[in-house]
């Protein structure tokens, strides 16, 4: 998708969105001034697509949100990932409930040696799911590039 800018009486293009970023960024463009996309008639204020503009989570909060947090979703949330965050936010309680149930029963307890396991295998599954995150995910979720 391309972008038509209007510069005053001037009128430039077309540009891609990342080109539209970047002048957002230096300032050359606010959000007075028009775009239309290619193939359309219509002229928008750009301060309707800001949010487009705007830069995206910055990629070394995420990471150190990830590597010092990431068990309670932390990083996901600040990628606007809710659903994710709070997927890993119930896995840390599920756990944390899980290493509860084995602190609390009796040495040699059959279901103490269950919990631990379950703890085990919770806990090995968030911390590769939060390694995965942090290595993979470069967008936010409003599609916006980590910078």
């Amino acid at each position: 998708m391309n972008y038509w800018l209007s510069f005053g009486e001037e009128v430039k293009g077309p540009f891609s969105l990342h080109q539209v970023r970047k002048f957002w960024e230096r300032g050359d463009v606010t959000g007075d001034n028009q775009f239309c996309l290619e193939g359309e008639n219509s002229w928008t204020p750009l301060s309707e697509i800001s949010h487009l503009l705007e830069p995206g989570p910055r990629r070394w909060v995420y990471i150190l949100l990830g590597l010092f947090l990431g068990w309670l979703g932390v990083h996901n949330f600040y990628a606007g990932r809710f659903f994710f965050g709070v997927l890993q936010l119930g896995l840390c309680a599920i756990l944390w409930l899980r290493l509860q149930d084995a602190h609390a029963a009796y040495p040699g307890d059959y279901s103490a040696e269950t919990a631990r396991l379950g703890g085990i295998i919770l806990g090995f599954t968030l911390i590769s799911w939060v390694i995965a995150d942090i290595g993979l995910v470069s967008k936010a979720a409003d599609g916006r590039k980590m910078s």
